[in-house]
């Protein structure tokens, strides 16, 4: 008995797809999306961070995880934190911008605004004096 009411059910919906499929091209009235215009970090970001945090290492967190990061948490990690070295090639502005794009919004529409900056330099002298301490200079 089950088995023929799950047959009627997969029979139904069979028939659905085929219905949805007939539809011709010429019946869709809904445009196709414009294709947004790409972000300039984007290829900064694809070019420089992309080999790593798109999955190619397992240990660099993956883009997915970077975007929840604030933009100014992101510009820190390059300007004095983990990814300096890694960030020592790009210009201040292309480092903003790959920290946006990874974001997904501004720094300047960041609220916490000169507070970030000062954490910024706070957290990178923090960081220079630790490694400094650990390489016993």
């Amino acid at each position: 008995m089950l088995l023929r009411y799950g047959m009627i059910v997969l029979c139904t919906l069979i028939a659905a797809c085929d219905r949805e499929a007939a539809t011709p091209v010429s019946e869709i009235t809904e445009p196709a999306p414009a294709a947004e215009a790409a972000h300039p970090g984007e290829d900064l970001y694809q070019e420089n961070c992309g080999s790593c945090h798109n999955g190619g290492v397992y240990k660099a967190p993956h883009r997915m995880f970077l975007g929840m990061m604030a933009p100014d948490a992101i510009l820190a990690s390059m300007d004095g934190g983990i990814m300096a070295e890694q960030a020592n090639a790009l210009s201040a502005p292309q480092k903003r911008a790959v920290a946006e794009h990874i974001a997904g919004r501004s720094l300047d529409a960041d609220d916490r605004g000169a507070a970030a900056a000062g954490m910024r330099q706070q957290v990178a002298g923090s960081l220079a004096a630790a490694a400094a301490e650990r390489l016993g200079r």
